[in-house]
């Protein structure tokens, strides 16, 4: 995985990127400044390391590409700014309504 110092995550048309092995069972889904961190802290666990959803800024559509990636994972976690308006938990709950996909917390 690489260095949280070193990554960059502009994309001119904000589009998702995928860091680490799609066979994980476990994904984190991050946006904005929370990737760093969650690098970061990724560097410290010892077990399976978690396939990293990231998104460049919240409000980015998610398409079928993400559902047949996600579809059969055992957890994912989300990681994000506070936001008062809904951030990328609304955002990843709606689609994951939308596309009948389970979730809990």
């Amino acid at each position: 995985m690489p260095s949280a110092r070193h990554l960059v995550t502009n994309s001119k048309n904000f589009e998702f990127k995928y860091l680490g092995e799609l066979k994980s069972k476990r994904v984190i889904v991050t946006t904005g400044v929370t990737l760093q961190p969650v690098i970061e802290a990724l560097e410290y666990l010892k077990t399976e390391k978690p396939l990293i959803v990231h998104f460049p800024k919240v409000n980015l559509s998610m398409g079928d590409e993400l559902v047949s990636v996600i579809k059969d994972k055992a957890s994912i976690l989300i990681v994000e700014e506070h936001q008062s308006y809904g951030g990328l938990l609304t955002q990843f709950l709606h689609f994951s309504f939308r596309h009948s996909l389970p979730t809990s917390n």
